[in-house]
């Protein structure tokens, strides 16, 4: 973190860069820094309670998870690269129609699509917005499908029914919220007040 801060800081001396950089960079790089750490001590720990030495199980930990995370924050690297050259080349990564090209959803189409309305998803946006109604009506059929196991839940605090039902602690609970005609917790006690407050 403290290398990538002084890059950044030398990078913002040259040209102007976004105030999101410094928030984007401590994120990803404590993130991932705690992530891969993690992975190693883990397994320097496992090779640690195996009865290995601190060397030796210093040496497997760098050589099996270590190696993982190499791999792993090589392909962080690229693929934020990627996204890197993408918005420093802007609309020449992405050229449009007309007279600079063929744009990437034509180019990535299938032979005999292009041009001629085949390609799957611009038919399903044609599809759907040709029957707004009867697509949405199908989508929230479905979504209220998947939802029916939503109607078995039961909620509320159990933190009593840990205890046994002859329980000291339980008992008086239930004595003092038949007397309070009500829960004990303090946010019920504080309705109640709340209550005969305001009608008095």
């Amino acid at each position: 973190m403290i290398v990538t801060g002084a890059l950044i800081s030398l990078i913002s001396l040259q040209m102007e860069t976004s105030v999101f950089v410094t928030t984007m960079a401590s994120m990803i790089g404590i993130g991932v820094a705690v992530d891969y750490s993690l992975f190693i001590l883990a397994r320097y720990r496992e090779e640690r309670a195996a009865g290995r030495g601190q060397d030796d199980a210093r040496a497997e930990a760098l050589s099996t998870s270590g190696l993982a995370v190499s791999f792993s924050g090589l392909a962080v690297i690229v693929s934020l690269a990627g996204l890197w050259m993408v918005a420093f080349k802007g609309k020449a990564a992405a050229p449009g129609r007309g007279s600079e090209g063929p744009s990437i959803s034509d180019s990535l189409a299938p032979r005999g699509s292009r041009g001629g309305g085949g390609y799957f998803w611009k038919r399903w946006t044609e599809n759907v917005m040709a029957r707004p109604w009867v697509a949405a009506l199908g989508a929230s059929a479905v979504l209220l499908f998947l939802a029916i196991p939503v109607l078995s839940l039961t909620t509320g605090t159990e933190a009593l029914g840990q205890f046994p039902k002859g329980s000291d602690v339980r008992v008086g609970n239930e004595l003092a919220s038949e007397q309070l005609d009500g829960g004990t917790d303090p946010v019920s006690a504080a309705k109640r007040r709340a209550a005969r407050t305001f009608a008095g």
